[in-house]
């Protein structure tokens, strides 16, 4: 157990925005403590450990079902993980970035909301830590050590709006090549940009903390089941968008390194079901008048 709460305390933080700040600002931050207890009766779930070292755990009808092995993470799991969560940063990452006249660096207003959803997705995975390697370029027009400065201040712009959208564990390359095997046309006022796994990274499935997201109302996010959509879908949805939602908590979309797929990633959306708990017990308090709802708490992060 003391591996459950390791992995599933205090990894994210919700604050209260209801006004007057002076006053329910003083409840921020709130931290999530996790806490498992033995007791003889009454209890959420019942755990059965199984004396097999491997098998199929699972979460049902308020029975837990581990084995011996399932506190051993799974090392070098699936690995297929890495090209998948490779494709979910691919599919959004807007690239090339056209610059509109030869001298700007200014991204244009859609690449630059792709690039703020970007960044905001980078920053809630912890494991793996991609490499980004963003390269500017520069048509043959004009004076080239100019055109060198101006492609390394085209790929700065856009390493900025990534570490500003909060992606800052990442390791971030950027560099320009200024006219190099360009032309005159406007094609080569470009940025582009390509991320890689860390060399010898391997996925870790962490079988009883996966399965203590069941406990806490999380559903499987790979595939499998009769609805496209996790369960906490719609809480994930809620909380943060549904473009989020659906590059995170859709069935069936490429493998990662989630703890609801087939990683030990705790990753933001997996605090949904917390942070529901307590929009809903905070509704029921005596104060404030009005009660305090789903608005009034977000994520930190």
């Amino acid at each position: 157990m003391k591996q459950i709460k390791t992995q599933w305390s205090g990894r994210y933080q919700f604050k209260n925005v209801r006004e007057p700040q002076s006053i329910w600002g003083k409840l921020n931050p709130t931290s999530v403590k996790v806490n498992v207890l033995e007791v003889d009766k009454d209890q959420h779930f019942l755990i059965e450990v199984r004396q097999k070292t491997k098998g199929r755990a699972q979460v049902s009808g308020g029975v837990t079902k581990l084995f011996q092995g399932s506190d051993i993470p799974a090392p070098a799991f699936n690995p297929g993980t890495a090209q998948g969560e490779l494709a979910r940063v691919a599919r959004n990452t807007p690239t090339p970035i056209l610059f509109a006249k030869n001298n700007s660096t200014d991204i244009p207003a859609a690449d630059l909301d792709k690039l703020k959803f970007l960044g905001t997705y980078l920053s809630r995975i912890n494991n793996p830590k991609f490499n980004l390697d963003i390269v500017g370029h520069s048509n043959a027009t004009g004076d080239k050590a100019e055109n060198q400065t101006l492609s390394e201040k085209r790929a700065q712009a856009v390493a900025a709006v990534l570490t500003g959208a909060g992606a800052t564990q990442h390791k971030i390359n950027a560099s320009g090549v200024g006219q190099t095997g360009a032309d005159k046309s406007a094609g080569w006022r470009k940025v582009e940009i390509t991320s890689s796994m860390p060399v010898g990274w391997q996925n870790m499935q962490d079988v009883t903390a996966h399965e203590f997201g069941h406990m806490i109302g999380l559903g499987d996010e790979y595939a499998g089941g009769g609805s496209p959509n996790a369960t906490h879908y719609d809480l994930v949805k809620k909380a943060f968008g549904q473009e989020y939602a659906d590059q995170v908590a859709k069935r069936g979309d490429t493998d990662y390194a989630s703890i609801m797929e087939g990683g030990n990633d705790v990753r933001l959306q997996h605090y949904v079901t917390f942070w529901s708990g307590l929009c809903e017990t905070t509704m029921k308090a005596a104060v404030p008048d009005p009660k305090f709802g789903y608005d009034d708490w977000k994520f930190i992060g």
